[in-house]
């Protein structure tokens, strides 16, 4: 025990010696340059290194989660939106005035085994991994690990206060371990929703209660000329075809008028909708990296031209839509849509509570599958039955809308009979058979499940807080 606390200390002690090395050769290194800014977030400024030095670290710890998939993955990361990310969690843990001393960083990284060597931490193969696997500085490593830690006590000074009460725990445990036969018969939403009025009123309503859902990222529009190639025209009308998409790029450099230079040459020039990153138009199916490019490019720039598979693509920054919450009359269609919606699936419900007695009667007898089928006929319905399955998968199999989801899961009677929303109608569900779960499986598994319980919790909790901060958040890139 006692050599096991002294090779501890040891490595500890290298680690030390290592950080406290890359402080003195910061300290003593050249002369400083003077700052070059990229943008700020929340008024503080960010500069060109800052930025940079956050991408390294982003990259890393990409490479420490993935390991080898990372090569194959990479092309999926967007290093330099990752790290204005990471810039505004850091400020935020600084700001409730989380530190990460250096102990914590040493220890951590004492943790991983691919730096031992015969049981023991061995500097020069630490070094060496770090130079040759992860291609970057040691102290660039090492501040890697600093901000992990960081946004790791971020997180969990976000979701300190989460807990689950033994009322709240066995609830979740019906939810998933509850099992249900159900008999039911599906309801559509009517086909011609014209019909269905929305009041100017209405809108402004919805929008005044949910008006935090209206929040819209970052978007760009883009006007485009697409050059194919021609049909039989071989490499050399391939050549001929991307002269011709660089001499349309510089035209538009003296005429900054795509359109006009697109009519002019016998192309279709075309916009897209507004769009953000996440959420491009089916219409247009580019590279990743090429959308990437988009969004960090000027109102009015064009982009270099890219070849597709069947031509090149020339295509410009039509227009940009700051980050925030969306006005009123810019959400006014999506509001209108969503409460035709709500009010489709009340006269789907209606219709189906006007069969619901009608189905429990017949459900109620004891009857064959060819009477039910004869039974169904009369009614004008089709009543499906299902497996013996958990409540959530059934929840999930039958579509139920979340607006439905208490009287759902409350089901727990034979021969009981309910009226639910789903997400394209209404649902009618008879229970057939109810499975209760077991009071000692129940106190046998549930501490296991409370784990995997908070756990989830905390996921959600930590995903809302990380949106809702990044949203929150003025940023200015230059």
């Amino acid at each position: 025990m006692k050599k096991f606390m002294l090779t501890n200390k040891i490595i500890i002690f290298i680690l030390f010696i290592l950080l406290l090395s890359v402080g003195i050769a910061i300290l003593f290194s050249g002369t400083v340059s003077p700052k070059t800014y990229v943008g700020q977030i929340a008024q503080k400024k960010i500069t060109a290194e800052q930025l940079e030095k956050t991408m390294t670290y982003t990259k890393i710890q990409a490479m420490l989660r993935y390991g080898i998939l990372f090569e194959q993955l990479k092309s999926l990361f967007d290093l330099e939106e990752e790290a204005w990310n990471q810039l505004i969690l850091i400020q935020e843990a600084q700001k409730r005035g989380i530190k990460i001393p250096n102990q914590e960083v040493i220890e951590e990284i004492a943790k991983n085994d691919i730096f031992y060597r015969n049981k023991k931490f061995d500097p020069s193969l630490y070094k060496g991994i770090i130079k040759n696997s992860f291609q970057c500085e040691v102290k660039d490593f090492e501040e890697t690990i600093r901000q992990s830690l960081l946004i790791a006590k971020l997180f969990d000074n976000v979701t300190k206060e989460i807990s689950v009460s033994e009322k709240e725990l066995m609830q979740e445990y019906k939810k998933s371990y509850e099992q249900l036969k159900v008999y039911y018969s599906l309801f559509p939403m009517p086909e011609d929703l014209s019909v269905i009025n929305v009041t100017p009123d209405e809108i402004t309503n919805y929008y005044i209660a949910h008006h935090k859902d209206f929040y819209r990222p970052l978007s760009i529009k883009i006007g485009y000329v697409k050059l194919p190639f021609p049909a039989d025209g071989g490499v050399q009308k391939e050549v001929e075809t991307k002269y011709k998409a660089i001499a349309l790029r510089d035209q538009y450099a003296i005429t900054k008028n795509l359109r006009t230079l697109a009519e002019k040459s016998g192309w279709t020039y075309q916009e897209t909708t507004f769009f953000s990153k996440n959420n491009p138009p089916r219409e247009i199916n580019w590279p990743l990296n090429v959308l990437r490019n988009a969004f960090k490019m000027k109102k009015g720039a064009i982009h270099e031209p890219v070849e597709l598979e069947d031509g090149y693509l020339v295509f410009i920054i039509q227009d940009i839509k700051k980050p925030g919450l969306a006005q009123i009359q810019e959400a006014q269609e999506e509001i209108k849509n969503k409460i035709t919606k709500q009010k489709a699936i009340e006269i789907a419900k209606n219709n189906a509570e006007s069969y619901k007695e009608k189905m429990k009667e017949i459900l109620d007898d004891a009857i064959d599958e060819k009477t039910l089928e004869a039974k169904q006929k009369e009614l004008g319905l089709i009543i499906k039955a299902s497996e013996l399955v958990s409540k959530t998968k059934l929840f999930t199999d039958l579509t139920i809308d979340l607006s439905s989801e208490n009287e759902f899961y409350a089901l727990n009677t034979e021969k009981e009979i309910a009226v639910l929303a789903t997400h394209s109608g209404a649902c009618l569900v008879y229970v057939k058979n109810f499975q209760p779960v077991q009071l000692e499986d129940f106190e046998k598994n549930k501490n296991a499940f409370k784990a995997e319980l908070i756990k989830k919790i905390k996921t959600i909790t930590i995903n809302k807080f990380v949106e809702q901060l990044i949203n929150d958040t003025p940023i200015e890139k230059k």
